[in-house]
């Protein structure tokens, strides 16, 4: 399987750097989500997409797959099929790695999939049809509720959705935290450093979970340099809903007498309570020493941190991330009730 996947990603990347070579009705429907406008989803613009697909297709190498499912080849033996019932999030990159688990785990899986995001993973199971054929027979969309699932994997809920609450406390469900990343930085990055730390906050408008949500900063730190190095994002206030957020949050934080920065376009708010920031709003906080940060950053749940100690990402890093994490392999294979006889 693993050759198949990798084969699916090398066909897809090439693609994307060379559209006119669509020639197939699944490849051309690949090149019709990066370049045709989505009313469904504002936030899926061109670039968006075609990062997206680039980045599924980082995630098929060979060895990429060998690392993360190695030990799991040949297939685990489970004790029967389950109804596994997955809702990804609205963002471009959600539900892929569960697709690839259903696949390498050959566990069927419906994806219940929501109306701002129903085309792309569909679009890249028919691509990846070529290579693998039995691909339908495991992956199934529906934009309904699934009946009687055995498990759900969803994402955090917010408290005020009492509907999905209830629908949950009737089955066997595994809700993801949601989580984004913090940087921790020094006071000395240079401007690339700087530059690439602004693609981990700003990437797919900044909706991703491997977006940077907040900063940890000196206490004397001036954010000048910082805000300077976003101008390769200035067009997003052309985006009414991102445009909207700001002015809404610039609005919030007047009314409420509440300390901000701005650059015109970002807003930046010292914050010791929230991980999750909203669209538009970069949440930071001082420290007067680095261990001060460090068991401050402790203390919040975040999905990675970001220092110049661990070198910082690049550009790349950011716009391609890697997807895959192994301890959401373990918390896949324990929802279908599979036994690694093999560890």
């Amino acid at each position: 399987m693993f050759e198949q996947l990798n084969a699916s990603g090398q066909r897809l990347k090439n693609l994307t750097f060379e559209p006119e070579k669509a020639n197939t009705t699944a490849s051309q429907r690949i090149i019709d989500l990066i370049y045709n406008h989505h009313p469904e989803n504002s936030f899926f613009a061109p670039e968006v997409v075609k990062n997206t697909f680039i980045t599924f297709a980082g995630n098929l190498k060979h060895a990429h797959l060998l690392y993360y499912f190695g030990k799991y080849s040949p297939q685990p033996t489970h004790p029967g099929k389950k109804n596994l019932s997955i809702l990804p999030a609205n963002n471009p990159l959600a539900g892929f790695t569960d697709l690839i688990r259903a696949l390498l785990f050959d566990q069927p899986v419906i994806f219940r999939y929501p109306s701002a995001n129903k085309k792309i993973l569909p679009a890249l199971v028919d691509f990846m049809s070529t290579e693998i054929p039995e691909i339908h027979k495991s992956i199934t969309f529906t934009g309904e509720m699934v009946p009687n699932p055995d498990t759900i994997f969803t994402y955090e809920l917010a408290p005020e959705n009492q509907l999905m609450h209830k629908y949950f406390q009737k089955y066997n469900g595994v809700i993801r935290q949601r989580k984004k990343s913090a940087a921790l930085l020094s006071g000395r990055e240079d401007e690339l450093q700087l530059k690439n730390l602004v693609h981990g906050m700003m990437a797919y408008f900044g909706q991703s979970s491997h977006n940077i949500s907040k900063l940890f900063i000196p206490e004397n730190y001036s954010m000048k340099n910082l805000k300077e190095n976003f101008g390769e994002y200035k067009d997003l206030f052309d985006h009414n809903t991102y445009r909207n957020n700001y002015d809404y949050y610039k609005s919030v934080f007047l009314l409420n007498k509440e300390v901000y920065d701005d650059n015109g376009f970002v807003l930046f708010k010292q914050d010791q309570d929230h991980t999750i920031n909203p669209l538009s709003v970069i949440y930071f906080e001082r420290y007067k020493s680095l261990s001060e940060a460090k068991e401050r950053i402790k203390k919040q749940p975040f999905k990675k941190i970001y220092s110049s100690e661990n070198g910082y990402p690049s550009k790349e890093d950011f716009l391609y991330p890697d997807l895959f994490e192994l301890e959401e392999n373990q918390r896949f294979l324990e929802a279908m009730s599979i036994v690694d006889k093999r560890s």
